[in-house]
């Protein structure tokens, strides 16, 4: 079974050689980086907060990041819940439907039918259901970019490809959505500071080019740095602890800057605009496959700056990964199953003999339905422009389903 996911059709649609490498390949870089593992860390304890977990904290202490990324990522989660108690008294614990929800639903081809061999794949952050009754898709993101009511950042929501694959999905999987509740959180400065040294007195050190220590003309210790004169204020990197602090104190003076959601809803017609285009995509990926050429699209090597760029740019060719790159054999791992509580959560539709009765996720347990979708070339020949449309199983979206 080959799968779409939202980051694998937006990476082919960026670059279709940067799908090749990540997707095809499957190479990526031996390190995730400290924004993926801090990304991943704030999402699992938004959603434990979300279940009313009694210790909700914990999964930040247990997670494999570094201990500055650790005290960044409690000092965000504090905040975050402190911000937004009041709004969530509106949703009690009985209320979350689902978290963490992965599902594997139908492609539609053009003429309405599913097409055969390929699924969208992908996983909700959670479904809640509010006091009033409706049903929303709740969606966290991390961002760098400016949150204010104005930005731009707001405005391309309502043609954002992965809340229409969210609104999919959940109808598929029995729910009702009215809604995507989209909350965002905008990261504060996570760089790691230098602070100055201090002595026994909490005096800060500057020292001379010789490495003396200077006193100012009335005889007291010298408490700020000449680079003209050659003096230089010491310094050390701080600590986890106060990195943690600094930044509990960034989100506490403004949440405002940092916090903020809206309600996105969707359309049978924005479905049915995002699902021709996710078809377009499987078709075009097909194409490469079959012909072995995959475009290099140079307007996406730089901003932001590509991991691929330099293989790229070096023309590199070896049938093994460069230095720096791993090949790994699961090239969806935000599909990856976790536990919980001693199950897991289904990562199958219904319509894959796995039936979700009314709609809450299903627990499997043992499941190991590992995505895999590497076979496109093989693919491309039973899955032409409108295989499996002919005869296939009519799945429109139906408008009361998608009317905010």
């Amino acid at each position: 079974m080959n799968l779409l996911t939202h980051t694998s059709a937006t990476t082919f649609r960026c670059c279709p050689q940067k799908y090749n490498l990540a997707y095809v390949l499957g190479w990526r870089k031996s390190d995730s980086g400290p924004a993926l593992r801090m990304g991943s860390a704030v999402h699992r304890v938004r959603e434990r907060m979300r279940m009313r977990d009694q210790y909700p904290l914990r999964h930040i202490e247990e997670a494999p990041i570094s201990e500055h990324e650790r005290q960044a990522t409690l000092a965000i989660a504090y905040a975050w819940g402190e911000f937004w108690s009041e709004d969530d008294a509106r949703t009690d614990g009985a209320g979350v439907l689902a978290t963490e929800l992965a599902f594997r639903v139908p492609i539609m081809g053009a003429r309405g039918g599913r097409v055969r061999g390929w699924k969208y794949a992908g996983k909700i952050d959670g479904i809640i259901r509010r006091k009033d009754g409706s049903v929303l898709i709740d969606e966290l993101k991390t961002t760098s970019q400016d949150i204010a009511p104005s930005n731009h950042f707001w405005q391309r929501l309502h043609i954002d490809s992965q809340i229409a694959g969210y609104f999919w999905a959940a109808m598929h999987l029995g729910f009702q959505p009215a809604a995507v509740q989209y909350d965002v959180i905008r990261k504060p400065d996570l760089t790691i500071h230098d602070v100055p040294m201090l002595d026994e007195d909490g005096l800060k050190i500057v020292h001379d080019a010789g490495g003396a220590r200077v006193k100012t003309q009335q005889g007291k210790w010298r408490q700020t740095g000449d680079k003209a004169l050659g003096l230089v204020m010491q310094t050390r990197q701080e600590t986890p602890d106060e990195h943690g602090t600094r930044i509990a104190c960034t989100l506490r003076h403004k949440p405002e800057n940092h916090f903020a959601r809206t309600e996105v809803a969707m359309t049978s017609v924005q479905l049915d605009e995002w699902m021709q285009g996710l078809y377009k995509t499987k078709l075009d990926i097909c194409r490469c496959a079959k012909s072995g050429f995959w475009p290099r699209h140079d307007s996406a090597c730089n901003f932001p700056p590509c991991q691929y760029r330099d293989i790229c740019f070096n023309r590199y060719a070896g049938a093994v990964p460069p230095a720096g790159f791993v090949t790994v054999k699961n090239v969806h791992p935000e599909l990856q199953e976790e536990e919980t509580h001693g199950t897991k959560q289904a990562v199958v539709g219904p319509d894959e003999g796995r039936p979700v009765a009314g709609g809450p996720v299903a627990a499997v347990e043992g499941s190991s339905d590992t995505p895999e979708g590497r076979d496109l070339a093989a693919e491309y020949a039973d899955h032409g422009p409108d295989a499996g449309a002919a005869g296939a199983e009519p799945l429109r979206v139906a408008q009361s389903d998608t009317q905010g």
